[in-house]
Order: C-alpha cells, then structure tokens, then sequence
C-alpha cells in the first residue's frame, strides 16, 4: 500500500479535523486532480498532512513536476489571428465611396446651418435682493473642545513571512472559517474572537503590541479574543477549531 493509499484509509474527516484542510481539496489531493492546486499552495497542504500523520507524500510533488511539464505550467498559449488578405481593388472602391458619403453629409449638414436663422434668446431681468445677513457663528470654547471624546483607533494585527505559508482562520463568534497561502505580509480582522493555525512556524506574527517569532516547522495555533493574543500548540484549540456545521471551499 502506497503512501497516498494509506492516507485514503485514514478517512477525508479524519484529515480535515486535524489539518482544517476543505473536503473538496482533500478530495481532489485523491485524485491526482492537479488543475485545482498551484505549486504553493500544494506544497503547504503536503507539509502540513505530512507533518500531521507521518507520511512521506514526496511522490505527489514529483508527479506535479511532470504535470506542469506536460501542461506548460501556468503560461496559456495566445491564438494569433492573422487577417486574410482582401481584394485590393475592391477595397479601393470601398474607400472612394465611404470618402464621397461623407463629404456628402458634410455639405448637406453646412447648407442647413447657413439656411436656418438664429433663434433669438430672451433676456430675463432677475432683481437683486438686498443681501441677507446670517447670524454669527459662535466657536466652541477651549473647555468645550479638552471635552470632545477621541476616535477609538483598530489596533493592527498582521503576520509576516518570507516563505510560503498556509493559514487557516476559525472565527468562533459565528462558527465560519476561511484559509488562503500567503508569502509577505497578511493583516487580519483583529475586533472577532478567532483561532488561527499557521502551516509552520517561520513567521512574526504582530497583534495588539505583542511579537511572537516561533522561528519552527511545527504547525503554530493562536487564540484573538477580547483585545488579546495568547499562543498555544496545547489539543483544546485543535478541538476548538474543528469544523462544526459548515467548511471553507
């Protein structure tokens, strides 16, 4: 039994439970159907099941490799489409008759105009008002304006890494998930109470004054919740975080 196999025996829930990857995905990891991943974001997924069960999934790279060797990679082919060539003399006569159309036009459009008197425009004599005088506009006294409550400012949350990095995002407000591939900067929605898991760990993760570097390729989890970050790899965010009613395609 290959690697892919025994993955297959340990269930699709079993593997979305534990690495929040969608069925869908799973499904199309199965069967080979590699128009539904790019190179990025189907290597974070192999990462992540390897890591998460101990398989060696290397074989799926390499069958990618000749995927995007027999299918060009990501580059489509432009169709040119090259005109025929059209018949010369007609083309002349064409041109004569189109150029004759409109000088017609241009003449028949000048006689109208010089035919055609000017209208004349009435002039209307509006009376001037006396000008209205608008009340003094009191300023607000220096008391008044030390008093004026501030603007509450979002605090910014984000993530950063130089290497491709899966994240998976379980907003426990409402029970809904999302997950997406980035490499560089990633900010998030810092005011909803979420669990984010991290692919790996090479990442600096900035929320609410606090820095965590984990600088590991063990798959990290965080807890936003209230104004605060707490980091954890401990099971009960794993179980927090399992699907529950809905997943994300």
């Amino acid at each position: 039994m290959d690697n892919l196999e025994r993955l297959k025996a340990i269930g699709i829930e079993e593997i979305n439970s534990k690495t929040h990857i969608s069925v869908t995905e799973l499904m199309a990891l199965f069967n080979r159907n590699y128009k539904a991943f790019n190179r990025a974001k189907l290597n974070g997924f192999i990462k992540i099941i390897e890591r998460e069960f101990n398989i060696d999934l290397s074989d799926l790279l390499n069958d990618y490799g000749r995927y995007e060797q027999d299918n060009g990679g990501d580059e489509q082919s432009l169709a040119v489409a090259i005109p025929k060539k059209s018949d010369e003399p007609k083309g002349r006569w064409k041109i004569a008759i189109a150029i004759l159309v409109a000088a017609a036009a241009v003449l028949y459009v000048n006689l109208n105009v010089r035919e055609t008197p000017p209208t004349p425009v009435p002039v209307v004599v509006v009376p001037q008002l006396p000008p209205v005088e608008e009340p003094p506009v009191e300023e607000p006294q220096e008391e008044e304006l030390a008093t004026l409550p501030e603007e509450p400012q979002e605090e910014e949350c984000f993530v950063e890494s130089d290497s491709d990095l899966w994240i998976g995002v379980f907003y426990t407000d409402d029970e809904t998930r999302m997950q997406t591939t980035i490499s560089g900067r990633y900010d998030f929605v810092s005011d909803r109470a979420q669990i984010i898991t991290f692919g790996h760990g090479m990442f600096r993760l900035s929320c609410f004054d606090t820095v965590i570097e984990p600088a590991s390729e063990a798959i990290q989890r965080v807890r936003i919740k209230d104004g605060t970050i707490v980091s954890s790899s401990q099971p009960q965010l794993r179980r927090e975080s399992a699907p529950v009613e809905r997943e994300t395609e």
